[in-house]
């Protein structure tokens, strides 16, 4: 219940609040007061914590009290009191802040998922694509997708009648390892235009006007591309094989291949439409690893800072976190006979996805040999270091390729997914 305004008991919470900053001043303070201020600071708490204690004292009585100790606080606070707002609030500030960097860095850290490679274990970003036949959610149905799917919604309009051409990487391009569909790296404003990020800016052409639409940096329009134009098919590289064959692509110069869909779209419909999910949000525990060491199956998250098969484009390494499974310690020998992974031999255990992709169980594709663990190949994980493995193998960049992962540079498994709120969400597996 709330004391109504000038009541015994809206007296005695004013009271006890007086009284307990008159001990902070005191405790603060008092080796710069003087004996008077001291003397008095003392006699009006002690006054007014005997009113508190007696059952009998009225609420005239109470406030009376609170008003001489008031004055007395004012006279010996300082900076103390009267409180102001901004160094109470940055106080308090500074205290959260403190408690939130301990925590993040001790104890549980919140990590997302940008890419599939540990798809279907761990979404990244994905893609859902709007057909004629498909209604483009309303603007309600957009705000519910948001905040419970981090849905972020794309539609572009056709500028003027015509084919709708898509632009392709040639191979040795820059930036052809990262896609088939051609785009290019543009810094674009982010957080509500308080910074400046890079983005992928994807141009596509109707009727030979250009028609550009960007894209998170992490995010690629390729299977966005398959599902709008090609939905038929079972990947992109198939539809292009079949344009290939059909002499369906352009090639006019490197910077100029483009493959023509045969979509003719009237100026106003859309090119592309269609939303994209975030990555799955989850939570990691930094804390346990301190006291037992990570074993075979845990979907573990390092760093990549050490790990030189990392290392950027100016030779300088990359300090990323990374989530993975962890798919050796040292001293296993791990190969790959597709679909499965043997660890010393034997069928890998230690977590469901082992044994799905073993299986191609639903979504799970199946380990496939690239790499370190191309076919017939052994690997020997070396002292001090952890083998790391995507649950999706074909589209995962792992140990494979860019090597071991050392012991000092793993952060934590991963343990909760609290967001988005599919049916994904909770412990991590």
């Amino acid at each position: 219940m709330f004391a109504r305004k000038g009541s015994r008991r809206y007296w005695l919470k004013n009271a006890r609040h007086l009284i307990h900053l008159a001990k902070k001043v005191w405790n603060y303070r008092q080796d710069v007061l003087s004996d008077f201020d001291k003397d008095k600071l003392v006699r009006e708490r002690e006054a007014l914590e005997v009113l508190v204690k007696d059952s009998a004292s009225t609420p005239e009585l109470l406030h009376k009290g609170c008003d001489q100790l008031h004055v007395a606080i004012r006279l010996c606070g300082g900076k103390l009191y009267p409180v102001k707002f901004i160094p109470e609030n940055i106080e308090m500030l500074l205290v959260a802040a403190v408690l939130a960097i301990g925590v993040r860095s001790f104890f549980i850290q919140p990590f997302k998922i940008p890419t599939n490679s540990m798809w279907p274990t761990y979404y990244g970003m994905t893609a859902e694509v709007y057909h004629d036949d498909d209604p483009t959610p309303s603007l309600p149905e957009r705000v519910l997708r948001f905040g419970t799917l981090g849905a972020k919604h794309y539609e572009v309009e056709a500028p003027v009648s015509g084919e709708v051409e898509i632009p392709l990487f040639t191979p040795g391009m820059p930036g052809s390892g990262a896609g088939i569909i051609r785009f290019s790296t543009v810094m674009a404003p982010k957080w509500f235009g308080l910074m400046r990020g890079p983005v992928r800016e994807y141009t596509l052409y109707v009727g030979g006007t250009p028609v550009k639409v960007q894209v998170p940096f992490e995010f690629s329009l390729d299977d966005v591309i398959k599902k709008q134009f090609y939905p038929t098919k079972d990947s992109i590289n198939e539809a292009i094989q079949e344009a290939a064959e059909q002499r369906k692509i352009v090639i006019g110069g490197p910077k100029k291949a483009r493959i023509k869909t045969g979509i003719v779209l009237k100026k106003g419909e859309p090119v592309l439409n269609f939303d994209i999910l975030t990555g799955d949000m989850l939570f990691v525990d930094r804390f346990t690893y301190n006291f037992k060491s990570p074993e075979v199956g845990d979907p573990f998250v390092f760093r990549t800072k050490n790990i030189r098969g990392l290392d950027g484009p100016n030779g300088k390494p990359t300090d990323q976190y990374y989530i993975k499974r962890l798919a050796g310690t040292a001293g296993d020998k791990l190969k790959i006979e597709e679909p499965a992974l043997f660890i010393n031999g034997a069928p890998a255990e230690g977590a469901p996805a082992f044994g799905y992709n073993a299986e191609r169980f639903e979504d799970y594709p199946g380990y496939v040999n690239r790499g370190a663990l191309a076919l017939g190949k052994v690997e020997t994980v070396a002292p001090h270091s952890f083998y790391a493995l995507g649950d999706n193998s074909p589209g995962s960049g792992d140990s494979r390729s860019f090597g071991m992962v050392p012991e000092r540079d793993v952060v934590g498994r991963a343990v909760f997914i609290f967001y988005p709120f599919t049916k994904r969400w909770g412990i991590a597996q």
